[in-house]
């Protein structure tokens, strides 16, 4: 049976998880109990966090800001709050294949930035394995929020993406560090600092995005990068990526012509 070189590039899951196996001598088995243990234990102190909790009791006085502000509404629904989601560890396991080969040009070394990201530290490397989502209805109420939440959040929160693919992902990222006491995996515990992902987008990309995400999620780790999905009409590609970019339009002209209208009534 083939068995993968230090040297050798995983050219799909079932080779890197070999590579994980074989290369950095990992227990997947014992890896993944030991994940799920602590994920819970991170999630729950999250809950308690003064972070968390300032985040629940602001966005209803945020929405009366920006009605003040704008004339509208800022959330789709002021009764309904974000949910608090963990990252599952096959999801994990796909992201670090990313990080580490897909997207690593030091390959057989590790990536510059992170170095190599493993079962073992990803809880401190990854920045989303406990992460939420706020909805907003209008595209300006991203940029309004995310000012907030810096303004609010104050050190707590340490760092921000806007990202704008080329696959047509259009979404605002803020992300908290906290640190957490978690068992070790012996007896005793230890104190970490992990990362935790609040993302921001309008109401019409939340609800693409949960048709897409698993289309998204496993073409992110499938897909040919030499493929021009761009000219490929036919292909699912074409059809997911093009939708996401003419959504942002009209998220950006829903603001338009909102604005003219107000404009027009003096407000």
């Amino acid at each position: 049976m083939h068995r993968i070189t230090i040297s050798e590039k995983p050219k799909d899951m079932k080779e890197y998880l070999d590579w994980l196996k074989v290369v950095h001598e990992i227990d997947l088995v014992e890896a993944e109990n030991y994940y799920n243990l602590v994920v819970p234990v991170i999630l729950e102190d999250f809950k308690c966090s003064p972070s968390w909790k300032w985040i629940i009791d602001n966005l209803k006085i945020l929405d009366g800001q920006y009605l003040i502000a704008k004339g509208y509404d800022l959330l789709p629904n002021k009764n309904v709050y974000p949910e608090l989601l963990t990252k599952s560890f096959q999801s994990v396991l796909s992201k670090t294949f990313r990080k580490n080969i897909l997207g690593n040009e030091s390959f057989p070394d590790p990536p510059k930035l992170t170095g190599w990201i493993l079962p073992g530290n990803c809880l401190s490397k990854i920045n989303d394995v406990i992460r939420t989502t706020i909805v907003v209805k209008y595209l300006d109420g991203i940029e309004f929020l995310a000012h907030k939440l810096k303004v609010g959040l104050g050190s707590a929160l340490c760092g921000e993406s806007w990202e704008a693919r080329e696959v047509g992902y259009y979404a605002a990222h803020t992300y908290l560090t906290e640190e957490f006491e978690i068992p070790n995996v012996g007896l005793g515990t230890t104190k970490i600092k992990s990362l935790i992902e609040i993302q921001i987008t309008t109401q019409i990309k939340d609800t693409i995005k949960s048709l897409l995400h698993h289309h998204y999620e496993e073409r992110r780790i499938t897909m040919d990068k030499n493929v021009r999905w761009q000219w490929d009409y036919n292909s699912e590609e074409f059809s997911a990526n093009y939708l996401g970019h003419i959504l942002h339009f009209a998220d950006g002209l829903i603001v338009k012509l909102r604005k003219n209208k107000c404009d027009k009534e003096g407000r």
